[in-house]
């Protein structure tokens, strides 16, 4: 979960276009032989293509994907593949509902002490906010079982967080994360300008983050995800990701990827 906190944040602080020459349709990529923690172990011979590795086993597939002028399609249809299938998900559920009393309980205390640390922080966000546009509920709610829950509704300029339990759902401007009692989803897809095209009027490029972590993985697999960005109009430079750890410490092995995609999608 750090990985992904830190993943949002750094998100949020894209890079700035700068003034340059028109920028051309890229037709191989730029695979250089280290970036970062990243060592490209295979490059195709079209150049559409290239693999990477780090030492801890996560695994990058940088591709150029045409978008036969539906770019959003081709998000959607990376998204679909690389996020397990309900199957895999009932499946991870059957073996969560056989665990073990003891492992139950500990997971018990981990929700309960998410949830004083979410407490803690809409408070905190009160406070800070208590002369702006801000309004906090928090409320005691039935689960249909006869037990108690909590739901919590935040809402700031451009923020939006609804808590039940051990389900959460923000917006933060085109941010959206999605977290579940055994799944996490952040998604992020925003229009851009391109490089050299720093003053038009019209924002001619994507870029986009899409994270999924969850119980459904298999299990030498932390998370999965993707880094994508270039023109609508093609091709999309993407980076898809198999992460080993759902925890990526400081979140270097994203930023590194970020620092690929841009560097051959020209956001």
């Amino acid at each position: 979960m750090k990985s992904l906190l830190v993943l949002a944040a750094s998100t949020l602080v894209l890079a700035g276009c700068t003034a340059g020459a028109e920028p051309t349709e890229r037709a191989r990529l730029d695979c250089p032989q280290k970036e970062g923690e990243l060592s490209r172990t295979g490059v195709a011979a079209d150049g559409k293509s290239c693999t990477y590795r780090t030492a801890a086993g996560d695994e990058i597939n940088l591709q150029l994907i045409a978008t036969s002028g539906n770019p959003e399609g081709v998000l959607d249809r990376i998204e679909a593949e690389i996020t397990p299938t309900a199957q895999a998900a009932a499946a991870a559920a059957t073996a969560k509902a056989n665990a073990t009393e003891t492992a139950a309980k500990v997971a018990d205390t981990s929700a309960g002490e998410a949830e004083r640390q979410a407490q803690a922080a809409a408070r905190q966000v009160e406070r800070e906010f208590a002369g702006g546009r801000v309004s906090i509920e928090v409320k005691e709610a039935a689960d249909g079982s006869g037990s108690k829950g909590e739901t919590a509704s935040i809402r700031l300029p451009g923020i939006r967080i609804n808590a039940e339990d051990e389900k959460a759902d923000v917006r933060i401007g085109d941010m959206h994360i999605n977290a579940q009692e055994d799944q996490t989803v952040v998604s992020m897809r925003r229009n851009v300008r391109l490089k050299g095209q720093a003053f038009a009027r019209e924002k001619r490029g994507l870029r986009a983050t899409y994270v999924y972590t969850g119980a459904a993985l298999p299990q030498d697999v932390g998370a999965v995800g993707y880094e994508a960005g270039g023109p609508k109009a093609g091709p999309l430079t993407v980076a898809v990701v198999r992460a080993k750890s759902a925890d990526n410490g400081d979140g270097q092995l994203f930023e590194d990827i970020k620092r690929l995609v841009r560097r051959n999608g020209g956001v």
